[in-house]
């Protein structure tokens, strides 16, 4: 992380919504491979961001409200940290499913972490389920948008969001080129 935040350029932003379809049939696809019998839309979404990036190393950010016995929606602060992913890691939803379920949080196939000096990183962060539809008197909400500014140390930085009531958003950051244009996993 230390090479890209001083020798590589800054980054590039996009937005974009998935398609709802492929997530559905990734759903069903994956299914049987869990450990617990069904991935997520945040299992297959983070694949798919860690997968697009080609990234050496990818990072989760957890929230461990609802997760961790005593933290909840009620707590105020932060309550969350990040798991480390490989490319053995994260090459199917079911993989992500099995670090979070089964795995105690740990990733679920590789060892050691290789060097971070000049290795591609990708952070990953829902912001989904923090969603709530805002209603205004005389004022209808055609999306949702999120806003962001800041420099990071990722080569990739991916954020998930609830553009519409019935649609999930991306906000692709990268400093390198992301073809996702024809990707099927993206509203045309």
């Amino acid at each position: 992380m230390v090479g890209t935040m001083a020798f590589t350029s800054s980054s590039s932003y996009s937005i974009h919504t998935f398609n709802s379809k492929w997530i559905a049939d990734e759903k069903k696809k994956h299914k049987d491979a869990s450990p617990v019998g069904f991935v997520s839309t945040n299992d297959i979404l983070t694949s798919w961001a860690f997968r697009i990036s080609q990234c050496d190393v990818g990072f989760m950010a957890i929230n461990f409200r609802g997760r961790v016995e005593g933290v909840d929606r009620a707590h105020a602060g932060n309550y969350e940290s990040a798991l480390g992913y490989q490319p053995d890691d994260y090459a199917t939803p079911a993989l992500i499913r099995e670090s979070i379920a089964t795995n105690g949080f740990r990733r679920a196939r590789s060892r050691n972490f290789p060097s971070m000096l000049s290795n591609s990183s990708t952070l990953v962060s829902s912001w989904v389920t923090l969603y709530e539809s805002v209603e205004l008197p005389g004022w209808t909400m055609l999306e949702h948008l999120p806003s962001v500014s800041s420099t990071v140390p990722f080569t990739s930085t991916t954020v998930f969001f609830q553009r519409t009531p019935t649609s999930i958003g991306v906000l692709l950051s990268s400093r390198k080129d992301l073809v996702v244009d024809d990707d099927p996993a993206l509203a045309p």
